[in-house]
This record gives structure tokens, C-alpha cells and sequence, in this order.
């Protein structure tokens, strides 16, 4: 088996658009880690779901929508790949919390109520804009690539 050439690493991690944005997702995670290494004031709660949504909607620098953004006429086909991956983010990080907090009974009404406002949100909003990403996706394609290639 051949060893790995650890130079490339760094010129993917570093000199492709693919590794910057993969890179700054595992900063923003290590970020939350470090947030909530020693208690948890209020503040690290917020630190920790801003940097979160930031490592999600980045995602959408190294997909389809951003390729595409070219041909799909506007900017709407990122955007809503963003919301997406934010409404999604959000539905199933807050099954964790779900799970615990049902282990207490006397909390299951007030628990389930919070959270089925912000399920049918999410779903809504990932229903919504998966409609959008499917409509601006075909649409891109059958007008065909007129784009310059992308740098990386």
C-alpha cells in the first residue's frame, strides 16, 4: 500500500476551494468544542449556534448551487441551499435536546410543543426550498453551461 503524500493534504486543504471551505467547517467545529470545554454561560450557547450555522450555510460553497450560480440566473439557487441546509441543521440538532429532555415526563407537554413549532418550520422551510433547488437546478440545465470554467 502506498503512503500518503502529505504534501497534497496541505494543497488541498489550503490552494482549492473545496479544502478552504472544508477547513474553515473543522475550525468553526473545533471552535464549538473549545466554546463549551469549561462551563456554559449563556454566551458559549450563542458562540456555539452561530458557528454552527456558519459551518452549515459555507457548505454551500463547495456544492451544486454554487457551481451552478452561473447559469441559474441569480443568486436565489445559493440562497435557498443555504436556508435549506440551515432548516435541516436545525430540525436534527434539535432531536438531541428532544431525547433528553423527554427522559422528564412532567416536561413532555412543554418540550413537545417547542418543538413541534420548530419541526414544522424546518420541514416547511426544507420542503419550500427544495422546490426551489429543484426548479433552479433543471432550469440551469436545460438552458446548458454557457459559464466559464470556475478557478479554484
Amino acid at each position: 500500500m502506498p503512503s500518503p503524500n502529505l504534501a497534497s493534504v496541505g494543497e488541498v486543504a489550503f490552494h482549492t476551494r473545496f479544502g478552504q471551505v472544508l477547513t474553515a467547517q473543522l475550525a468553526l467545529v473545533v471552535l464549538s468544542i473549545v466554546a463549551l470545554g469549561r462551563g456554559t454561560p449563556p454566551w458559549r450557547w450563542w458562540l456555539v449556534t452561530l458557528a454552527g450555522a456558519v459551518a452549515l450555510a459555507i457548505g454551500v460553497l463547495h456544492g451544486h448551487a454554487w457551481a451552478m450560480r452561473a447559469t441559474s440566473g441569480s443568486g436565489w439557487l445559493v440562497g435557498s441551499v443555504v436556508v435549506h441546509l440551515l432548516a435541516a441543521g436545525a430540525w436534527l440538532g434539535g432531536l438531541v435536546p428532544l431525547v433528553v429532555l423527554l427522559g422528564d415526563p412532567a416536561r413532555w407537554r412543554v418540550v413537545l410543543t417547542r418543538f413541534s413549532r420548530l419541526g414544522h418550520a424546518c420541514v416547511a422551510a426544507i420542503a419550500t426550498t427544495a422546490g426551489f433547488s429543484r426548479r433552479g437546478c433543471w432550469s440551469a440545465v436545460c438552458r446548458g453551461c454557457s459559464a466559464p470554467p470556475m478557478a479554484s
